[in-house]
């Protein structure tokens, strides 16, 4: 009995695998091409949208700041006293005397503390300026009367 090593050779050639289809390519395997007509109008459907949504608030903002900026003047410019005509009343002057004078509608603002100083006496506030960028801008004229007469006039800063 012969007895014969065992010695490894290795094949020279691969062995023949059987040929499977190949796999479809996946999203990273595909050549950048252009994009499909859909995803192009997905992605310009939602950049509108998003600018709508940022867009819109926006302008609702600034359209609701000038509307609210345009009454506050008006508003204002319909209350001023001339300092002229605040110079010509005088403490003692009958109340439809000073009507005259006055404008439409009183200061919407009001100094604190400015109410009338004694029982049965009141008192009306008047814009000195409707320019929200003079220096006396919320400054008003308090004007008091009792028994249809003027009792007092005081120019009040806040």
């Amino acid at each position: 009995m012969c007895i014969r090593a065992a010695t490894p050779q290795l094949p020279r050639h691969a062995p023949a695998q059987p040929r499977r289809p190949s796999p479809r390519p996946g999203p990273d395997d595909r050549a950048p091409g252009p994009a499909p007509d859909g995803y192009r109008w997905a992605r310009r459907r939602v950049r509108r949208t998003l600018l709508t949504a940022l867009a819109v608030p926006f302008a609702v903002g600034a359209v609701l700041l000038a509307v609210v900026g345009t009454w506050e003047t008006v508003a204002a410019s319909r209350s001023v006293l001339d300092p002229r005509d605040y110079a010509r009343l005088r403490v003692g002057q009958d109340r439809s005397d000073v009507r005259k004078v006055l404008p439409d509608r009183q200061a919407v603002e009001r100094p604190a503390g400015a109410g009338a100083k004694e029982r049965g006496t009141t008192c009306e506030f008047y814009a000195m300026t409707a320019d929200r960028f003079d220096d006396r801008s919320g400054d008003v004229y308090r004007l008091c009367f009792r028994g249809g007469r003027l009792v007092s006039r005081d120019a009040l800063t806040p």
